[in-house]
């Protein structure tokens, strides 16, 4: 499914925001609901969010350099 790159980001941060709390509400680990999450959306499931997509992989190169950032200050 083709989306604007503005409605993939609302996506994603509505999913970043909400899903941990209520995962977490149910006593469960907020990692573990946004894993479940982006299986179901994701493109093996219902293919809300194309991962071929220009805005993807500049989410993606965002969360990696992210990542290898906090990685460096520990």
């Amino acid at each position: 499914m083709h989306l604007e790159p503005i409605v993939s980001f609302a996506i994603l941060l509505a999913i970043i925001l909400i899903v941990p709390l209520i995962f977490e509400r149910l006593k469960l680990p907020g990692i573990l609901g946004l894993l479940l999450t982006g299986v179901l959306l994701g493109p093996n499931g219902l293919q809300v969010l194309d991962n071929d997509s220009e805005t993807m992989r500049l989410l993606s190169g965002i969360g990696l350099v992210y990542l290898l950032f906090m990685a460096g200050l520990e």
